[in-house]
């Protein structure tokens, strides 16, 4: 079984704390969905669990390995990323980007080739695509990309920020399914989301922030039960007197007419 461990984690950007007393283990064969408000720190745990950046305090650890300098290439080949920002080399095909993402990993090429092919058919209305420039791609087309990227070395740990972001709501049906097809006792998932309705199609355990810290973490079906509510329904209800009150309070001058 695998695990990530993440104990007493804290970081802050001068004055400004982002997490602060954030411990949680993660197991293999759940997918997990981190959910909060704008704000909450869903990005800068991802960027935590990449070593993209680091933390003020505490571990983060990947079957018992830290991000040492010893372990940090043994680490990130078993982790697979999308980030909500675009990483791609536009001045690249989405051949020539494949194969050389692929590179950085233990795949041969011939095995390479075959999982490009496959993943982008799958995608993609055909592999002709492969030929195409990333820069005259559309948004969601970049995603997809993204998407392939991601799952090319077969990932134990695979962790996706905004991951439903520019596509159509065929494609994210797609890789949800993709997803679902994926998940195994050997692999764990988190998928960063504010498209509430998908993400109740897809994980299995929530991962809920707020105030700098864990506010619930368990099954879905657990916190529904309790809950009596959606997840939809939960964050509207949590958010919706504040948002009522902020109207009415600071923005009176809108109703008023010229």
């Amino acid at each position: 079984m695998k695990k990530i461990e993440v104990s007493n984690l804290y970081k802050s950007y001068n004055k400004n704390i982002v997490l602060q007393n954030f411990s949680i283990n993660l197991y293999s064969g759940a997918i997990y969905g981190l959910l909060g408000k704008n704000g909450a720190g869903k990005s800068t745990l991802i960027h935590l669990l990449i070593n993209y950046i680091l933390p003020s305090q505490g571990e983060i650890l990947f079957d018992g390995l830290s991000y040492s300098l010893e372990n940090e290439v043994e680490i990130k080949k078993k982790v697979g990323v999308v980030l909500s920002v675009n990483t791609l080399i536009e001045e690249l095909t989405i051949n020539q980007y494949l194969h050389f993402y692929g590179s950085l990993y233990d795949i041969t090429k011939t095995e390479k080739t075959q999982r490009i092919l496959s993943m982008v058919d799958t995608f993609f209305d055909n592999t002709d695509i492969l030929d195409e420039q990333i820069s005259n791609l559309s948004m969601g087309m970049k995603k997809k990309v993204m998407l392939c990227s991601a799952l090319l070395h077969k990932p134990e740990f695979l962790i996706l920020d905004e991951p439903f972001t520019n596509l159509d709501y065929a494609t994210c049906l797609l890789f949800i399914d993709i997803l679902k097809f994926y998940i195994s006792t050997d692999r764990i998932i988190i998928v960063s989301s504010h498209e509430l309705d998908l993400i109740e199609k897809l994980v299995s355990d929530i991962i809920l922030i707020d105030e700098k810290t864990v506010k619930y973490a368990g099954a879905i079906e657990t916190f529904k039960e309790n809950m009596s509510l959606s997840l939809g329904d939960f964050m509207s209800h949590e958010y919706l007197s504040i948002s009522n009150n902020k109207i009415h309070s600071n923005l009176q001058w809108l109703k008023t007419t010229i």
